[in-house]
């Protein structure tokens, strides 16, 4: 591929080190039958690589100029040439045709219909690149998406030759496409309607709905409003970031709706978070099997009590023009659309026999005899167990024949959690977001760190400089808290940077990224629930008096075991200042006290 790159770009031969470069950045993007048609960067990511930034290799490109000018008539923008892609941050590697060196800059404008070099004749004596300078010094701290830019075509310039490849290739373009359909997915019914497997998710979606009776076709009355619909397109990805379908999804625009006219109620309860873990201990423990459904088209099955009127979908063809349609069933994005599943779902497992807890009403149970069924719902995804495999399959037929289920079989990846079982426990990692969270902020080949925090590190809200992006550590610091499903372990460390959202340091900053490179480190921990038929409940209890610089208020930390499976825990500024060490204590104790209740 490097041979290729350096002749169809007419590159003199001492660029051969940056075309192997890009050769093997474009090769750890494209399919391998090796790899069962995965890309190497998917295998070691775990998610498709994103393709919309490659442009043609050798082409004429102008960099932006954000250096001080000198004058107002100087040029804004640098000729270059595109030799590759830059490994450490976001941009191009370019090599500057006037000053004869290779940098990195993220505001190009491409014309890839034009290479410079392919009037120049390549000799062993013509000049050579000098050492790359600092990428920093052309690099925009708020650049525009190189995806979003469109290109002004050059004039004068023939269009390059298309190129006919021959059959063999034909399996590996393939795959190619589809992964980068995976990546770049539809934003408009228009984009979406140009590509066979978008048009099939379509189809699908607007048969299940029809199937479902979800709404008639009308005139609309007379002093009656409407709601828009639109499409929403996503790739469904397996456990291992291979492409698992295309999903499109009709939605209503719920935004426009409302209150007291075309809805009135909308809460809807999902499960807790403490209740899922219970639930595979005990499931665990006693070596009930662990079942996995998931509800096919789960808000279309929820009856509307209100009158609601929307606009057909676009690519839905009606024999007459000017028809609404008056919506029979909830329907994606609709404001009561949750809670009306909510409730056809719970008012059918009532009638096969389970009880709702009043606890937590995501956790329905039946007991006869000596059978005893559990279920736990999240939205659409539902886990089943208890002491018979015939009873649970029954209660499969029943949901599948009522709703349209999808069996997955033993539970292995719910709400995001990797569930590994065997003859000694399950093991719960998130092990995948993890890796997702790692990838993102850029730490791939950082150095990791042993503790979730510095030692003696000691946190305050005025300390250093202000950080230049507060939107930037709200998502790092937001995306461990649902990481804190399976780590008890960044609990403390989660705590103390949340409390900085509002206005965090460059301080709090640095802190989040050595969490980060902590987690890099320890990928593969999680939590481990043991086969144990004894189960006690034993909670333990503590406190950091006055250990806020700020508010001088304690920190209350708490674990509750449910035999030796960790089940609850949670890190917590206390809401009043504590005037003695055995007041914090007790108010430590009054939290678990309410946990266990």
């Amino acid at each position: 591929m490097a041979r290729s790159l350096i002749h169809q770009a007419s590159l003199p031969r001492y660029f051969w080190g940056e075309c192997i470069l890009t050769a093997a950045y474009l090769i750890n993007r494209l399919p391998s039958s090796v790899l069962q048609w995965k890309t190497p960067y998917e295998i070691l990511y775990h998610k498709p690589p994103f393709l919309g930034h490659l442009r043609i290799f050798g082409c004429l490109c102008y960099a932006t100029n954000v250096l001080p000018h000198k004058d107002k008539f100087d040029s804004k923008a640098s000729k270059c040439v595109l030799v590759g892609y830059s490994q450490n941050q976001k941009g191009y590697r370019l090599f500057h045709l006037k000053d004869k060196v290779i940098f990195t800059s993220r505001d190009v404008y491409f014309h890839e219909s034009y290479f410079p070099f392919s009037n120049i004749t390549n000799s062993p004596t013509s000049y050579l690149p000098n050492p790359a300078i600092d990428s920093t010094s052309y690099t925009h701290p708020n650049f525009a998406p190189v995806d979003s830019i469109t290109p002004s075509p050059a004039p004068n310039v023939p269009e390059p030759p298309t190129l006919n490849l021959p059959p063999t290739h034909t399996p590996v373009l393939r795959q190619s496409q589809r992964q980068v359909d995976a990546v770049q997915e539809p934003r408009s019914f228009t984009e979406a309607n140009r590509s066979s497997h978008w048009r099939e998710a379509m189809d699908k979606e607007l048969e299940a709905l029809e199937k479902n009776s979800t709404w008639d076709l009308t005139e609309l009355p007379v002093e009656k409003r409407v709601i828009g619909s639109r499409w929403v397109y996503k790739t469904k990805l397996n456990q291992d970031g291979s492409i698992e379908r295309y999903k499109a999804r009709l939605v209503a625009k719920g935004y426009t709706q409302i209150e007291g006219v075309d809805f009135f109620d909308s809460f809807s309860p999902v499960a807790k978070t403490v209740t899922v873990r219970i639930f595979i201990v005990v499931a665990t423990a006693f070596h009930w099997p662990l079942l996995q459904l998931d509800v096919n088209n789960v808000f279309l099955h929820g009856h509307l009590e209100e009158e609601v009127y929307m606009v057909p979908p676009e690519g839905y063809s009606t024999t007459h023009g000017g028809l609404v349609c008056r919506l029979k069933k909830s329907l994606y994005d609709l404001k009561q659309a949750s809670r009306q599943w909510n409730v056809e779902l719970t008012t059918k497992l009532e009638s096969y026999g389970f009880k709702q807890s009043p606890h937590d009403h995501c956790l329905f149970t039946l007991k006869k005899d000596s059978l005893f069924l559990a279920l736990i719902v999240y939205v659409d995804d539902v886990l089943l167990t208890g002491t018979s495999l015939p009873a649970l399959n029954d209660v499969k037929h029943y949901l599948d024949d009522l709703f349209t289920i999808k069996d997955l079989g033993n539970a292995k990846y719910f709400l995001g959690l990797e569930l590994a079982l065997s003859d000694q426990g399950t093991y719960v990692t998130q092990r995948k977001y993890l890796l997702d969270i790692i990838h993102d902020c850029r730490l791939d080949d950082a150095k990791a760190t042993a503790t979730p925090l510095p030692a003696g590190i000691k946190f305050d809200a005025s300390s250093g400089p202000c950080h230049a992006s507060p939107e930037q550590y709200r998502r790092l610091v937001g995306r461990p808290l649902y990481l804190e499903f399976s780590r008890p372990d960044i609990s403390f460390a989660v705590q103390q940077l949340s409390q900085f959202i509002q206005c965090p340091r460059q301080p709090h900053w640095d802190v989040a990224l050595y969490l980060v490179r902590y987690l890099k480190g320890s990928s593969t921990l999680g939590l481990f629930f043991a086969v144990d038929s004894s189960l006690p409940l034993t909670a333990y209890s503590d406190f950091d008096w006055a250990s806020c610089l700020d508010t001088r208020r304690s920190v209350t930390g708490y674990c509750i075991f449910l035999g030796a499976s960790l089940i609850s825990w949670k890190t917590k500024k206390q809401t009043t200042d504590s005037r003695s060490s055995a007041e914090a204590e007790y108010r430590s104790m009054g939290l678990i006290v309410c946990e266990l209740l």
